[in-house]
């Protein structure tokens, strides 16, 4: 029963997350800029921390986070 509304939930998410990377991807295409794909950004960090999403470190910060993420994920599936 529970998949019964899991599964329409999990597909409204995804669905909404690649429909938000695809407008990150075509601002990025349109200014040039690579900051729309730092993940502080993407999750709007930088409405509670100003300036989180700007600079080298950020930058830095947002690959490794990014990357924990996937692994996280990599890692859990992997035990099954």
């Amino acid at each position: 029963m529970k998949e019964k509304y899991l599964n329409p939930l999990i597909k409204f998410v995804v669905f909404f997350a690649v429909l938000h990377l695809s407008v990150v991807a075509v601002l990025t295409i349109f200014t040039g800029s690579f900051a729309y794909f730092n993940a502080f950004f993407i999750i709007s960090l930088n409405e509670l921390i100003p300036n989180v999403n700007e600079g080298l470190l950020s930058a830095l910060l947002s690959f490794i986070f990014a990357l924990s993420v996937y692994l996280f994920f990599y890692l859990k599936n992997q035990n099954k």
